[in-house]
């Protein structure tokens, strides 16, 4: 009874760290993504030639919690404090925007289907599958040395 009591509470901590494959991120709220809206509507409609004429590149927006991230390029005082100007302080954060972002192509698609794709998913996966084989051992090896303990007596 033990036993079966004990393989039981293994299986029920393995469960949970099998299951979980996915990493939960914070769903922006509802007027984040609204004012978000707004913010891409003025940057790539409304201001688009005149974010082009001052040579600023915008890469993306983001909703964060309280304010709107906006990645540019070039990233300087200058174009910091022109974004910064025109949506006020507290209602974005600008970053470094690194590299454009770019549309999905058929020769991307074959780069990622050759095996040229991030390893991030996997890098996260990793660590939750170790540990699972950790639980699975340990259970294994408790589960023996019950038995074997159970056989003496």
């Amino acid at each position: 009874m033990k036993l079966k009591m004990l393989m039981a509470f293994i299986l029920g901590l393995c469960v949970p760290f099998m299951t979980t494959l996915t990493t939960f991120a914070a769903e922006p709220n509802a007027a984040m993504l609204e004012k978000q809206k707004e913010v891409d509507k003025i940057i790539f409609e409304d201001k688009k030639e005149e974010l082009a004429e001052k040579g600023i590149t915008v890469t993306h927006t983001a909703p964060l919690e309280n304010t709107i991230e906006i990645g540019v390029q070039p990233y300087n005082e200058e174009t910091i404090q022109y974004i910064i100007e025109f949506f006020g302080e507290k209602n974005v954060t600008v970053v470094d925007g690194g590299q454009q972002a770019v549309i999905m192509t058929a020769n991307s698609n074959e780069l990622l289907r050759d095996g040229g794709a991030p390893e991030e998913s996997s890098s996260v996966l990793k660590p939750i599958y170790i540990l699972a084989a950790i639980i699975v051992l340990c259970g294994g090896i408790s589960v023996i040395l019950i038995r074997k303990k159970l056989q003496k007596s």
